[in-house]
């Protein structure tokens, strides 16, 4: 069973990106997220479902660019 919230370093194993690209994705609002942290700690964790819809509009995104495949 696939966890339903991933941390940044799973996140980042999951796309095969670096843990800053990663991070990058969240800070800049690509992907939503929630801070689970408290007071100056900072645990990001996306949904599996965020994570599969951006998933979904990139690989739509790569058809309308490039021809369907």
């Amino acid at each position: 069973m696939s966890k339903k919230n991933l941390s940044v370093t799973e996140l980042a194993e999951e796309l095969n990106v670096s843990y800053d690209h990663a991070k990058n994705l969240v800070l800049k609002g690509h992907l939503p997220a929630v801070d689970a942290g408290t007071g100056s700690r900072s645990f990001w964790r996306v949904s599996r479902a965020d994570l599969d819809e951006y998933l979904a509009i990139r690989k739509a995104d790569t058809a309308r660019r490039f021809g369907a495949a």
